[in-house]
């Protein structure tokens, strides 16, 4: 488009040259132009923006991370516990199944769940310390 319409510089960082204020710009008559010219070749599907290319709301699909058993167990045997786990949001429960899962050892593991039981039954979420309330 801007090299049809001769705006096009070779030696300047953008495609109307190195602009440091609003004098730079080319004059009203020739920016209205620009903007008519610009939308005929939107409207004809000669130019679209790479926004546009990469698709609007399309987002990748996010890994779902098994709950470790020793979680669900717990869970099982602590009925508030599940009940105020099955209301929290989708983020939160995730952030308790990872914390958890990365766990190496059993012993931390069990530590983890021990700990997420009790913050779980208070209402908390897994950063509740970090959150304003």
């Amino acid at each position: 488009m801007l090299r049809e319409a001769n705006l096009l510089q070779e030696d300047a960082m953008g495609s109307l040259g190195k602009l440091r204020s609003v004098e730079d710009l080319p004059p009203k008559k020739k920016m209205v132009e620009l903007v008519k010219q610009a939308l005929v070749f939107i409207d004809s599907g000669q130019y679209t923006s790479s926004m546009a290319a990469r698709g609007k709301g399309e987002k990748a699909p996010v890994a779902a991370i098994e709950m470790p058993a020793e979680f669900t167990q717990a869970l099982k045997a602590n009925k508030k516990a599940a009940a105020v786990f099955a209301e929290l949001s989708p983020n939160c429960t995730r952030e308790y199944t990872d914390w958890i899962a990365e766990a190496k050892r059993p012993e931390t593991r069990n530590k983890r769940v021990a700990t997420a039981m009790e913050w779980i039954s208070e209402g908390k979420q897994r950063n509740w310390k970090y959150q304003n309330c």
